[in-house]
């Protein structure tokens, strides 16, 4: 079976000064951070024949335009709220193995728990998307919860980030409580997450910050630096549960 693993990386990275009451437009913005990225990744505008946006809020050709792409191979947009980085990313990589575009993620999945739109029905409040993702994108990435050196977690509530540990097989369900105990997210513990402040306290940007950051400490350039680390996870959360996640390595 033909996987994504080990069939794109992430080169460049970029973002804008996170502040509230922006006086920008939302295209200048992403023209800002874009630039930034390509940039970062010793490239120019004129080197990308693609990109991914998450959800429809500038038309492509818009984007286009104003960068300086003349030669767009590949363009999309993903509207799954705050899973849509994530899964941008599988949209990306996808692009990049089938040849359409061509500028490590070891493994990537997305997934939904069910039914999706009509939580009061669902047999089981705590089997979420990433319920059923996350062993797909280990299986793919070809390591184990155990094997994670750090955490991105998506955390739009704290709540949130305690149901995607359970999911993600770091413990049982009903475990999580004694499991992030002691100082086991802290940077200095046996599971750093969260490493930027996260979406609580760095900024809400749809957590594309969080695939920024672990880009950021598998270079060993973060600001504060898991040691030594080797392989992260990076989640996203839909509005109604659906999971994301990105499994990197250095």
């Amino acid at each position: 079976m033909q996987t994504l693993r080990d069939q794109a990386c992430i080169v460049g990275v970029g973002e804008t000064a996170y502040t509230r009451g922006a006086q920008k437009s939302v295209l200048r913005l992403v023209l800002e951070a874009s630039r930034h990225a390509i940039a970062d990744a010793g490239l120019s505008t004129h080197d990308m024949d693609g990109f991914v946006l998450p959800g429809p809020y500038l038309f492509q050709e818009q984007l286009a335009a104003n960068l300086g792409i003349n030669d767009l191979h590949y363009s999309t947009y993903i509207q799954m709220g705050g899973a849509s980085p994530v899964t941008a990313l599988q949209s990306a990589a996808m692009a990049v193995a089938m040849g359409i575009a061509t500028q490590y993620i070891m493994g990537i999945a997305e997934g939904h728990p069910y039914p999706a739109d009509d939580i009061p029905n669902r047999a089981d409040f705590f089997k979420i998307g990433l319920s059923f993702a996350a062993p797909r994108a280990f299986a793919i990435a070809g390591v184990t919860p155990q094997d994670i050196d750090f955490a991105e977690i998506y955390d739009c509530f704290t709540y949130v980030v305690l149901l995607q540990l359970e999911a993600l097989g770091f413990c049982a369900q009903g475990e999580v409580g004694d499991f992030v105990a002691g100082g086991r997210l802290r940077i200095d513990g046996s599971l750093p997450c969260n490493t930027h402040g996260g979406l609580h306290s760095e900024a809400h940007v749809w957590g594309l910050n969080h695939v920024i950051e672990a880009t950021r400490q598998l270079r060993h350039e973060a600001a504060l630096q898991v040691a030594d680390c080797a392989l992260g996870v990076v989640t996203g959360w839909g509005d109604f549960g659906d999971g994301s996640l990105a499994i990197l390595r250095r």
